[in-house]
């Protein structure tokens, strides 16, 4: 018979490290399955927050239209987009400006014009500004 001298501290020391290969492989996997769902969770948080503030802008532009009677170019209506976007600037900061209010006014008059529906846009706002400038509506529904 052989005699086999096992090395105990040798054995140990190998169970630790295949221990610590198992462990390192596990949180791998259960990290980048996390992150997986951060970043889905994230993309839902920014499709609703670009929707709701398409919506908002919309119901704001849609607002000024209706108080301005539809006198976009009137004195009346110079005064109250400057009016508002002072009083709501001190309220809920900026964002608000003049330029910004008169942004949601032709926001509200472009879906108007195009027969479009804010709520049903995937598009963010940004990009929906950049549609203001074409004309041909065949290019703007492509």
């Amino acid at each position: 018979m052989f005699k086999i001298k096992i090395n105990l501290c040798t054995l140990e020391r190998n169970n630790r490290i295949i221990n610590e290969t198992i462990q390192e492989k596990e949180i791998e996997c259960l990290y980048n399955e996390l992150k997986v769902v951060i970043e889905q969770s994230r993309n839902r948080v920014y499709k609703t927050i670009n929707s709701e503030i398409v919506d908002l802008h919309w119901n704001i532009g849609k607002m000024i239209i209706e108080k301005q009677s539809g006198n976009t170019r009137s004195k009346y209506g110079d005064l109250l987009i400057e009016g508002i976007s002072k009083k709501l600037t001190e309220q809920f900061g900026k964002g608000f400006s003049i330029q910004n209010l008169r942004r949601m006014r032709q926001l509200y008059l472009f879906f108007e014009t195009q027969k479009w529906s804010p709520m049903g846009t995937k598009l963010s706002i940004s990009h929906i500004r950049q549609l203001f400038n074409i004309t041909d509506s065949n290019e703007i529904n492509y």
